[in-house]
């Protein structure tokens, strides 16, 4: 069995592999074993820098995938809002509409002075009369 590791000997890994070298060089370096520096390495859970960095980037992407699904319910939700907003409004914007033809054929009865009444504006009043003595015809 070889000679133990010191605490010593430990923290110099530890610095070592802070520094970025790998198994073999640490062992060169200490005059030991590379199987040596790999089981102290496991027994003391001694990881590199890479290690850890790779943990914490592992951790901020399961962070990130959370916080884009939170997200993605948000914009969800808010395009079905939107949607039902503008449903609304097109309803709203129809029956306005048909309010103001109303109103303005309405205007056009009653002050044809003012307006020149265009062709397809007759048939559709002519129809419309049409439509209506037809109607009384068919009740009578």
């Amino acid at each position: 069995m070889g000679r133990r590791y010191t605490t010593e000997e430990i923290q110099q890994i530890q610095a070592l592999i802070d520094e970025g070298l790998t198994n073999r060089e640490i062992a060169t370096k200490l005059s030991r074993s590379e199987a040596g520096i790999r089981n102290i390495r496991h027994r003391t859970k001694i990881k590199t820098n890479t290690t850890k960095s790779l943990q914490i980037l592992l951790q901020n992407d399961r962070e990130l995938k959370a916080q884009a699904s939170r997200l993605q319910s948000e914009i969800e939700t808010l395009t079905t809002r939107r949607d039902k907003v503008l449903s609304v409004l097109r309803t709203g914007e129809q029956a306005l509409n048909q309010r103001l033809q109303i109103a303005l054929i309405r205007l056009k009865d009653e002050k044809p002075e003012l307006f020149e009444i265009s062709l397809q504006e007759q048939i559709g009043k002519i129809a419309a009369e049409f439509t209506i003595d037809f109607l009384k015809w068919i009740v009578s």
